[in-house]
């Protein structure tokens, strides 16, 4: 199958890449497309970009390909007609979808072979197509196309963390991205199941901030993030996930104050009190420290101060409170911790005396027979 008509000659067909031209060091391929676009004549060829020739024999031996960093040239050895078919050229692809995509390529206004306009090329993000079918071509002549590569956005935030867990508000922070050249101009920030915020550029910095506070989430919510960095070629891959992260309000001792009296107990009498918090993750823990009244105790679950007073006074200590632990499946939970002073005053049983019983009154008649008996 004849895919040109041969004579002899030498011809170069160069296309060059101007902005952002990322081919060297990157695997590219070449392959001969006959009699149409989708029918491979011979078998691809792939090489590195880099030193020297990187096809030497292309379309059994007609030409060969010289990849540079901004520029592929392809010389020939022949003059003649490419045989006028559905397609009838090279195809250039980017093998690994390493190369910065393409978005444009246009014919150069110092292409000399004659009928060779962007209606030949077509393009998408990894390949290049050229069809010169029905074109003549000799040594004198040369097609240059020029390749616009899409400006390269900023790599993904690599790290993202949560701290200051507080009343419906999570404070999310990140570290910046490479910016790939293009300063980045905000951060979006992307709460599951909900929340955002973002930061940008506030003069006179030039950078805009790598942490922001989520306000409006629902306490006792589980929540994580991630984070896009955006520059002026667009918006970078979100970031990997937070851990997850629960907001929460302060935790606080009900009537909380310089101290609080509890309910007075009595000596021998049973005693029992519920120390009440609000806000934080429950379950809580409890601690005292100072002296309870002999005979009471404090539940280190529950809160409760409870038990039998054996001695009276007036006793002062001190409940620290303290909201849920870390767990595995919420790395970033809340820690609040509490702590408040209480008094109670323990008084002494009350003393029970004895009720003497009255003796009854005697009428003359007893008194007379009294004194009858006595006598």
């Amino acid at each position: 199958m004849e895919f040109f008509k041969k004579s002899v000659g030498v011809a170069l067909v160069a296309l060059s890449s101007i902005a952002h031209a990322e081919f060297s060091g990157h695997k590219i391929q070449i392959r001969y497309l006959f009699p149409e676009q989708s029918t491979q004549y011979e078998a691809p060829q792939t090489a590195v970009v880099g030193g020297g020739v990187e096809f030497t024999s292309v379309c059994d031996g007609n030409f060969n390909a010289d990849v540079s960093a901004s520029s592929i040239t392809l010389g020939f050895n022949t003059s003649s007609i490419w045989n006028n078919t559905s397609f009838n050229g090279p195809e250039f692809f980017d093998v690994e979808g390493t190369i910065p995509k393409i978005y444009g390529v246009t014919v150069n206004e110092s292409t000399s072979m004659v009928g060779l306009d962007a209606s030949r090329i077509s393009f998408d993000e990894d390949h290049i197509w050229v069809n010169w079918n029905g074109l003549n071509f000799n040594p004198s002549m040369k097609v240059i196309l020029d390749v616009q590569f899409q400006p390269p956005k900023p790599e993904p935030v690599p790290a993202v963390s949560i701290s200051n867990a507080g009343d419906g508000a999570l404070t999310v922070n990140w570290t910046a991205p490479n910016d790939n050249g293009s300063a980045v101009t905000k951060y979006t920030v992307t709460g599951v199941p909900g929340g955002s915020c973002t930061t940008e550029v506030v003069p006179p910095a030039t950078t805009p901030a790598t942490s922001c506070t989520v306000t409006g989430l629902t306490n006792g919510t589980a929540y994580k993030f991630t984070v896009v960095a955006t520059n002026a070629n667009g918006d970078s891959v979100a970031s990997p996930e937070s851990a997850e992260a629960v907001p929460s309000a302060d935790l606080t001792f009900v009537g909380a104050g310089p101290n609080i009296t509890l309910a007075g107990g009595v000596v021998a009498a049973a005693y029992s009190q519920t120390l009440q918090v609000t806000g934080g993750l429950p379950p809580y823990t409890f601690s005292v420290t100072g002296e309870l009244p002999p005979g009471l105790a404090l539940d280190s679950a529950t809160g409760v101060v409870s038990g039998t007073p054996t001695t009276p006074g007036t006793y002062s200590f001190s409940v620290m409170a303290m909201d849920s632990a870390v767990q595995a499946e919420l790395a970033a939970k809340a820690l609040h911790v509490a702590e408040q002073t209480f008094t109670i005053v323990v008084t002494a049983a009350p003393v029970v005396q004895a009720t003497p019983t009255p003796v009854p009154a005697l009428g003359g008649a007893g008194l007379l027979l009294l004194s009858g008996v006595v006598a």
